[in-house]
């Protein structure tokens, strides 16, 4: 990529448990891409490391490099690490007298239902750190008992006293009038400031403002523990880029798949808990533009986990909540399906000698045992080495060495040597177990949800992902993989092509019936003008923001909803009818034809529109390309194949064909064909696989 002293750039950076990767997008439509190793204990250390990296190979000092950039994007694992590893603040909450163990109670309910024995995550805020606070917001939002203002200072004095570092309010019914949460959160301001002490606060009816009750705290109480370490996090990041000459405002990739300037991720830490992997929704759509496809299935194979996501008919699906380390979010949040199967897997024999791969992994420190930095046991990294899929050497710009010795050793000693097995039954064993896990995590969600993969393309994804990509599109019958060049940073890259958005949300409970249309309709009045308060503060203009409707419904008496688009101006009772039943026939194989629908929750997308993402064509075709190199590699289908070429990715441009066995060695992922697939480069740099025995897409 040629750089001058008139180019401008976004950047993307994306700090993963084994990488930090960073998108360098110019304004001359070119692409640069980095990857070094994470920090787990510092991951600003990652951030730093990757700016400086870039700067160093564009000849450019680390300001330069700042003070050139328009557009500043940050995905993170803070907040998603925050959780799993129990570090988050000590949190007081205050909630309605008599409701102190709402919390605790939970909902009743198992992700298992057969499985009646496991234990509850432990609950957040202990007992002695739940206080009740009389007054009394009913359901319909009236004011039923004053809040006793002396009794909110009381208690705030009492967790204060027993060391809390974070206090979250939560109140009855406070999605429908928030007027006693916000008047407690004012008298505790005034009493912190009075007596000069600092303490975040949280309020269940600004995270979360949705009908219930065990949610709704939840969600308010895992953000209220994750906001002194993430915002203290950020603060320190932004002032540290601000001094190495970043003016633009940083933005944080969030949950809901959309970018959200820092000062509001500080505010609500809880909306980044998929930071970094929500943003594969922008490398699809990116894709489905470019590709003229509706029908994605995007499969992210990491160091780490494997996480599946699905563009269908154009758009992604968003779920309403999601779990995270046991502890309910009521926030937006792209469907992603992660499971613990990545390239730092490790693969083990049990008590009766059965093989299992993952969950544990080796992560980052020490990593697989051929990366010599101390690991031991055999990773799926370690696989691929010796089944020659990875050649020993340098990779990720020689952070990384492979010693296929180390690998060998490491399989012998904790798997051959226990089970009595050949090193090739072994290895294949591994292998096998490994594209199982990650085909049932495609299934999971998409054909156990009614739809047909073999109307979709895969987009692999990923270090591993192009690896593993081949034998899961082959066993579901889906044509066509994408590759994309720069696959290995892919959710950098989705950063890229995203943009600003957030959610307004009022809980109701209205019949749907043409007779009440007129109430939800105000209900959207109201919303709307919140969300263009919101773009007016950060100077969208009205060509650069869009508002999306939508309505969450459900038959009555039922527990859950089934969210459905009203976009177009004010649609009718009939419509929003027959696009509910719709959905709910395929989720579910059945409708109640003359059943009474509710609707439960009306809402606003706001979005600020940036500059997507358009990567400048290649004009010339260039067809031939030779093998780097040649070597013995095992396939699934085959066995060992001698002489398989190999070839770099630099030397492949578009016009390039080919027919598998071979393999692509590219800076940020390995891409396996096997026999008698087909591959070619399109125009932008993209792989194209054809599998072999598919149906023609």
């Amino acid at each position: 990529m040629t750089l001058d002293s008139r180019d401008n750039w976004a950047i993307a950076v994306d700090v993963g448990g084994t990488f930090t990767d960073m998108a360098l997008y110019s304004e001359n439509q070119h692409l640069k891409i980095y990857k070094v190793p994470s920090n787990p204990k510092d991951p600003s250390e990652g951030v730093l490391r990757a700016l400086e990296h870039g700067a160093n190979k564009l000849n450019l000092s680390l300001g330069e490099l700042l003070t050139r950039c328009h557009t500043f994007i940050h995905g993170s694992t803070v907040a998603t690490n925050t959780m799993l590893e129990g570090k988050g603040a000590k949190v007081g909450l205050l909630t309605t007298k008599g409701f102190r163990d709402s919390l605790e109670i939970r909902r009743g309910m198992r992700d298992d239902v057969w499985d009646h024995r496991a234990p509850f995550a432990p609950v957040l805020v202990p007992r002695s750190m739940r206080l009740g606070v009389e007054g009394r917001i009913n359901a319909a939002g009236e004011e039923t008992m004053p809040l006793n203002e002396a009794q909110v200072i009381e208690q705030t004095q009492a967790l204060i006293a027993s060391g809390a570092e974070s206090l979250c309010i939560a109140f009855l019914h406070a999605y429908k009038n928030d007027r006693h949460e916000q008047r407690a959160k004012t008298l505790i301001q005034d009493y912190l400031h009075t007596n000069q002490l600092t303490l975040e606060i949280t309020l269940s009816s600004e995270v979360s403002p949705l009908i219930g009750e065990y949610g709704r705290t939840s969600t308010a109480v895992v953000n209220a523990a994750l906001l002194p370490l993430v915002s203290g996090y950020l603060s320190r990041l932004k002032t540290r880029l601000a001094q190495e000459g970043l003016a633009t405002p940083l933005l944080m990739q969030q949950s809901n798949g959309g970018v959200i300037p820092l000062d509001y991720a500080i505010q609500f830490p809880v909306s980044l808990l998929l930071s970094g992997p929500s943003a594969v929704v922008g490398a699809l759509h990116y894709l489905s533009a470019l590709y003229e496809t509706n029908n994605l299935l995007s499969l992210e194979i990491g160091g780490t986990s494997t996480d599946v996501t699905i563009l269908n008919n154009g758009v992604s699906s968003v779920a309403e909540s999601l779990s995270v380390a046991g502890y309910l979010l009521t926030v937006p949040a792209v469907d992603i399906h992660t499971i613990a199967a990545g390239g730092g897997s490790i693969a083990s024999a049990d008590e009766i000698g059965m093989i299992q791969v993952g969950p544990e992994g080796a992560g980052a420190d020490p990593g697989p045992a051929a990366f010599s930095l101390g690991g031991t046991r055999p990773t799926l990294t370690d696989i691929h080495l010796i089944q020659g899929r990875l050649k020993e050497g340098e990779y990720a710009n020689g952070f990384v060495t492979l010693d296929k010795r180390l690998a060998i050793q490491a399989l012998e000693t904790h798997i051959t040597d226990t089970l009595g097995i050949s090193l090739d039954n072994a290895s294949y064993g591994i292998m096998e177990l490994a594209n199982q896990h990650v085909r049932h995590a495609v299934e999971k969600i998409s054909v156990e949800r009614g739809i047909d993969v073999r109307n979709f393309a895969l987009v692999a994804g990923g270090g591993a992902g192009p690896m593993h990509g081949a034998a899961i599109a082959r066993a579901l019958n889906i044509p066509t993989m994408i590759v994309p060049r720069h696959s290995g940073v892919l959710c950098a890259l989705g950063m890229l092509n995203g943009n600003v958005q957030t959610e307004f949300i009022l809980s109701c409970s209205e019949p749907l019936s043409d007779g009440r249309m007129a109430a939800i309709d105000q209900h959207f009045d109201r919303l709307a003008k919140q969300a263009h308060d919101f773009l007016d503060t950060l100077e969208f203009d009205a060509e650069r923001r869009t508002l999306q409707k939508h309505l969450k419904l459900r038959y009555a008496n039922q527990l859950w909803e089934v969210t459905i688009a009203a976009d177009d101006g004010r649609p009718n009772a009939t419509t929003l009818r027959e696009r509910f039943e719709a959905a709910y026939q395929q989720l579910y194989a059945h409708i109640q034809p003359d059943g009474q629908i509710e609707i439960s929750t009306v809402q606003i997308t706001a979005i600020g529109l940036l500059a997507p993402l358009s990567i400048a064509p290649q004009e010339q075709a260039q067809p031939s390309a030779q093998p780097a190199s040649h070597r013995r590699i095992f396939f699934e289908s085959t066995g060992w194949v001698d002489d398989v070429p190999i070839y770099q990715g630099s030397d492949i441009a578009y016009g390039f064909r080919a027919t598998g066995p071979l393999i692509v060695e590219e800076a940020t992922t390995t891409i396996v064909v096997p026999p008698d697939d087909d591959i070619e480069m399109s125009p932008t740099g993209d792989y194209l696989i054809h599998i072999k025995g598919a149906p023609t897409s």
